[in-house]
């Protein structure tokens, strides 16, 4: 009876066919993010990077306490310019 009315029915199929692409999308979105997975082991180098990186602060913090750090600067640049020779 759809189309003995005059109006064309609704392309269903296209829209399951859309409702299905999306929800695979959104799964596959979903377990790509791994959810569900245990956290990986931290890398030991970072921890030793980490480790010497506190050690470091330290120190410097350390030096910095016995040797105040200058309220000038150690070496005045000159200012750069750009000319042009003919």
């Amino acid at each position: 009876m759809g189309r003995l009315s005059g109006r064309p029915r609704p392309p269903v199929g296209a829209y399951v066919a859309a409702i299905a692409v999306l929800a695979l999308v959104l799964a596959w979105a979903a377990l790509a993010a791994r959810p569900f997975g245990a956290a990986a082991p931290e890398d030991p180098r970072l921890v030793a990077l980490e480790r010497r990186e506190r050690a470091l602060t330290a120190r410097a913090a350390a030096v910095q306490r016995v040797v105040p750090a200058p309220d000038v600067p150690l070496i005045a640049a000159p200012p750069v310019t750009a000319t042009r020779s003919s």
